[in-house]
């Protein structure tokens, strides 16, 4: 059993040995954890390609599970992410597309509160939920000005919220930007 181990840890040091004289990707493996928190990542890159992924476990006050995986292909960079509590959910997801000076980019994040009512109140709502949706879209970008370097951006967001539903409402409330009650 040891000897197998040694031949798949020399195994690996080769080939990350090789990797690095042949000018190849760069691998990334990582874990660790105590008695509150645990997480593990693994990662190749290389000059115009990459991916990442990472997951974490929290305990404790407000104990969460949280997944990110994330990428690039040469201008493109894209990423996934995910997070779940007791009674909380959240997930995200956006992309860039650009190069040195310009950058365009769009996310969406959306968020899920299960029982946000006081349990005191809980028995006069239909429906205890909160529900949040963010789209942002903007861009970003830099030039060389004077000896320095100017850089600036814009974005949007727009926001998308369902409310608990009190049993004398025919519907949930909702909210959506730019001020808009729909």
């Amino acid at each position: 059993m040891a000897d197998e181990a040694n031949l798949k840890d020399s195994t690996v040091s080769q080939l990350l040995l090789r990797s690095a004289r042949i000018g190849g990707p760069d691998v990334r493996i990582s874990a660790g954890g105590d008695s509150s928190d645990y997480s593990f990542g693994a990662g190749v890159t290389a000059e115009d390609v990459g991916f990442n992924a990472d997951a974490r476990r929290t305990m404790g006050r407000d104990p969460r599970t949280t997944g990110r995986l994330s990428g690039y292909l040469g201008p493109l960079d894209a990423y996934y992410s995910k997070s779940e509590g007791e009674n909380t959910r959240d997930q995200s997801f956006g992309g860039s597309l650009g190069g040195d000076r310009l950058r365009l980019f769009a996310e969406r994040n959306s968020s899920t509160v299960s029982d946000a009512v006081d349990p005191r109140y809980a028995q006069d709502f239909i429906n205890k939920d909160f529900e949040g949706l963010t789209d942002t879209v903007g861009l970003s970008g830099q030039t060389p000005l004077a000896g320095g370097t100017l850089s600036g951006g814009a974005n949007r967001q727009f926001f998308y919220n369902k409310y608990p539903q009190h049993m004398y409402q025919e519907s949930r409330p909702t909210y959506s930007s730019p001020g808009k009650p729909v």
